[in-house]
């Protein structure tokens, strides 16, 4: 029990500690690892992006086509988890259909992903060039320096060639984690408490059939799991959190059921401006608990980046 006790207070220090750290600027490098089977790699970056409060890497990988597979993308979030919240390392946390035209088929060059930096604000970030047949986004991922989220804002090209009729975007999650057997059997459903408390306020798991609508009240997305609530090393890695920008959306839509997996919908507006977003987790286990409480005491840290325009 003492023992128990002593990790819930290193759990509930660490997330305090990251949270409370002075500012520094924040920084974003890229690499290009080799894998097995390399030969298969068609392009592959990984972008780091970091500051005093956290850290995020995601891999950004085309693999070419072989056997009867086409080329296609993976945009996974690795780090600062591996498993479990937005982290899976062969799955895409996000994905963007634009104009009906996935970014799995899309064929990134060197050139689509730019860095940047920018002295006056201490934030630093990736510019990744998504062009959907003529369709050309910008996907612009920052930290700035007083925030631990990875914030995204989504742009239309300024060389834009083709109208944007349709831009859709799915965010996947698994909550704290995937429950599984004692032979390790991944359970996908039945045994869950998947739970969503917003700016407006909470909402439990629904039957399969059923859906929830966003609204611009809902700014935010605490994604957690009652029962596998972060407390302990069985209950999962505890919450994580998106916020959501409304102006340039559409629609929204939470899928949330008794299932290892959560999806976030957003159709944006065929004319929209900008469009953002935040992700947040972080590498040490938390409670959902614990994290009420830091987000409670920093939550303008949490949300800044919409208060005051997305971008530097």
């Amino acid at each position: 029990m003492k023992g128990q006790i002593y990790i819930l207070i290193l759990s509930a220090v660490g997330i305090v500690n990251a949270c409370l750290a002075a500012d520094s600027p924040a920084e974003v490098t890229t690499s290009m690892p080799s894998m097995y089977r390399q030969e298969l790699l068609g392009f592959r970056k990984h972008v780091t992006f970091s500051n005093a409060l956290n850290f995020y890497r995601i891999d950004y990988t085309q693999w070419k086509s072989h056997d009867a597979t086409p080329p296609k993308i993976n945009f996974a979030l690795q780090y600062p988890l591996e498993y479990h919240n937005f982290s899976r390392p062969l799955g895409s946390f996000f994905r963007m259909t634009v104009n009906g035209i996935s970014e799995v088929s899309l064929h990134p060059k060197e050139e689509d992903v730019a860095l940047w930096n920018d002295a006056r604000t201490g934030a630093a970030g990736c510019d990744i060039t998504w062009n959907f047949d003529g369709a050309k986004l910008i996907l612009r991922w920052f930290m700035r320096s007083d925030s631990p989220v990875l914030w995204l804002t989504i742009k239309p090209a300024p060389d834009l060639l083709t109208p944007i009729q349709s831009a859709h975007v799915k965010v996947s999650v698994v909550p704290s984690l995937l429950a599984q057997t004692a032979e390790k059997k991944v359970l996908w459903a039945g045994v869950y408490g998947r739970q969503v408390i917003t700016s407006a306020r909470i909402i439990d798991q629904v039957p399969k059939s059923q859906f929830i609508t966003l609204t611009p009240d809902d700014r935010y997305l605490i994604l957690q799991d009652t029962k596998f609530d972060g407390s302990n090393g069985e209950k999962g890695t505890g919450p994580c959190y998106m916020a959501i920008d409304y102006q340039g959306v559409e629609k929204a839509v939470l899928t949330l059921r008794d299932e290892g997996y959560a999806f976030v919908d957003i159709d944006l507006k065929p004319d929209f401006k900008t469009a953002r977003l935040g992700f947040w987790q972080q590498k040490d286990r938390h409670s959902n608990a614990e994290f009420a409480k830091v987000f409670n005491a920093k939550r303008q840290t949490f949300e800044m980046a919409l208060d005051k325009g997305g971008s530097p």
